[in-house]
């Protein structure tokens, strides 16, 4: 999913139920009219960077569903806010974890 949305014009992205993804690479980066993602997604969160620059840019991001089975709430707020990774969520951005 490495750069798969980057830049989308889209208001909400629905993916699919996925098993294994090892990264999301600026998967959702610079989409300046995104507002809602819902990722029943399994990440492999072993690699520090699995999330780097994901969320870089989306000033209007309100919610993402991250429920998923796999993920560790605590590694992934670690990720997700490591300034290495460049994610600059909007502080009312709501993230649902397992």
């Amino acid at each position: 999913l490495n750069g798969a949305f980057c830049d989308t014009k889209a208001r909400r992205i629905v993916l699919p139920k996925c098993n294994q993804i090892n990264r999301i690479d600026a998967c959702f980066a610079e989409s300046k009219h995104l507002e809602e993602i819902i990722a029943p997604v399994k990440i492999d969160l072993g690699k520090e960077d699995s999330f780097i620059s994901t969320f870089e840019n989306c000033p209007k991001l309100k919610f993402v569903d991250f429920r998923i089975s796999n993920m560790e709430s605590q590694v992934l707020v670690q990720q997700l806010t490591n300034p290495i990774n460049k994610n600059n969520l909007p502080e009312d951005c709501v993230i649902v974890l397992p």
